[in-house]
């Protein structure tokens, strides 16, 4: 399971539970942190080449099937 958290402070990309890296500036700027402005996610499933292995010549179509996506929002005051 893949998870990204991301808070205010800083952003923890996971695999298994277990973090991997972390991005958390010192200084945020607009440059190293446009995180607070609107964000969509793009769930892209590419083929071809050489890291997926071969692929039909008569392939034509396929779904992905995702899940799930969770969003959490951290409540405010």
């Amino acid at each position: 399971m893949y998870s990204v958290n991301w808070t205010a402070e800083k952003i923890e990309f996971s695999i298994g539970g277990m973090v991997f890296y972390t991005y958390n500036p010192t200084v945020k700027t607009n440059k190293n942190w446009p995180y607070s402005a609107s964000q969509f996610i793009i769930l892209n499933l590419v083929m071809g080449g050489s890291l997926g292995g071969y692929i039909p010549a008569d392939f034509t179509e396929s779904k992905m099937e995702i899940d799930y996506v969770r969003i959490y929002r951290q409540k405010t005051s």
